[in-house]
């Protein structure tokens, strides 16, 4: 899933929330909760968005309001969210860090992006195949012949064919065309769904299928994993090789008390989530979307094994890189489609900023 395809399906949800967050540029700096006296100077970071703010971005806010930036010598600066992703922005040296994906990050590797990710957000794929019960829909062999609402992810037509040949079914035609519509439109795909111009969609079960339910109009879905899709980080956060070379305490520090956000969201969801709605007034027309969406990332999401926020494993980046070199779906910069899993995906991300000293460089 890419910045695009979450940005196209939240639109129905949150689009008239960009025009009140566009002008946000710096998040309010208060002291640390626990009364420890603020740094006299603070260095700017600046974190740019993949979305208006969310419950993908709990930890920065909570970081922010509780002083855990100030303790660390930063003042946040937020890059609201443009039609430039940030993967652009942080290999262009234009922002600092940038929300993104680990399903963006290894397009942007094996063409050849400067960035790195430094912290797994989302420990596991937040997306499911959603669908408006009584659809006929139970399975991903149901899917064939169906209509799926496209949103612009890169993968997410192969995904849908890998779903369907794991159930048994025929993802492609013998023609090589999918074995399914596909229309892309210009809403949510979301509403697509329920207006019924589509039969499925890939709505996030931390935000979308809760939105469904507390509209009273619960949507059916099933998740990746049961059928065999590699796991994947959702969301992470980026930085350039670049500013980490040249900034690695300010980068460890950075990366340090966001965590710290994220695992005080983990263990104080409710808390969290109204940090979140605080710092966003306007955002949010339904407190408890947030609310739920928090308390159920808390529980299933942002903490990884042995309770740690944070980090990631060469497991879930060599698997979902597999997957996407077997779909064809990926090319090097020159655009030669690649035929084998590139061999320096350790290289890719990094767990240094997390914990300890800075490191000397990524």
């Amino acid at each position: 899933m890419t910045a695009i395809s979450r940005a196209a399906r939240k639109g129905g949800a949150q689009l008239l929330c960009v025009a009140l967050v566009a002008g946000l540029s710096f998040l309010p700096a208060t002291p640390a909760a626990s009364g420890q006296a603020a740094s006299p100077r603070l260095t700017t970071v600046t974190l740019a968005l993949d979305w208006t703010p969310n419950t993908d971005h709990t930890g920065f806010y909570v970081a922010n309001t509780l002083g855990y930036y100030r303790r660390a010598g930063i003042r946040l600066k937020v890059i609201p969210y443009t039609t430039t992703m940030p993967d652009e922005l942080v290999a262009t040296g234009k922002a600092d860090f940038g929300i993104s994906f680990e399903s963006e990050v290894v397009i942007d590797e094996t063409q050849s992006l400067p960035v790195v990710s430094v912290m797994a957000i989302l420990q596991h794929m937040a997306s499911v195949v959603g669908f408006r019960p009584g659809s006929g829909i139970r399975r991903p062999r149901d899917l064939m012949g169906k209509t799926f609402a496209w949103d612009g992810g890169t993968d997410e037509v192969a995904a849908i064919e890998y779903l369907i040949d794991r159930d048994g079914g025929q993802g492609k035609l013998p023609d090589g065309k999918p074995n399914f519509k596909v229309v892309d439109l210009n809403t949510s795909a979301y509403a697509a769904v329920y207006d019924g111009h589509a039969d499925f969609d890939f709505p996030l079960v931390t935000w979308e299928v809760i939105q469904a339910r507390l509209a009273g109009e619960p949507m059916g879905y099933f998740d990746f994993q049961h059928w065999g899709f590699p796991d994947r980080y959702e969301v992470v956060m980026i930085s350039s090789r670049r500013f980490l070379r040249q900034h690695p305490g300010l980068a460890a520090r950075f990366v340090q008390a966001s965590a710290e956000g994220f695992t005080y969201a983990a263990h104080h969801p409710a808390a969290a989530a109204k940090i979140l709605i605080d710092d966003n007034p306007g955002v949010f027309s339904v407190p408890a979307l947030v609310y739920d969406s928090a308390a159920l990332m808390a529980k299933s999401f942002w903490l990884g094994p042995h309770g740690r926020f944070g980090y990631q494993e060469y497991s879930k980046w060599y698997g979902y890189t597999r997957f996407a070199v077997q779909a064809g779906l990926l090319t090097n910069a020159k655009g030669t489609r690649l035929t084998k899993v590139p061999a320096d995906i350790g290289t890719w991300f990094t767990n240094a900023y997390l914990s300890g000293p800075a490191p000397g460089g990524a």
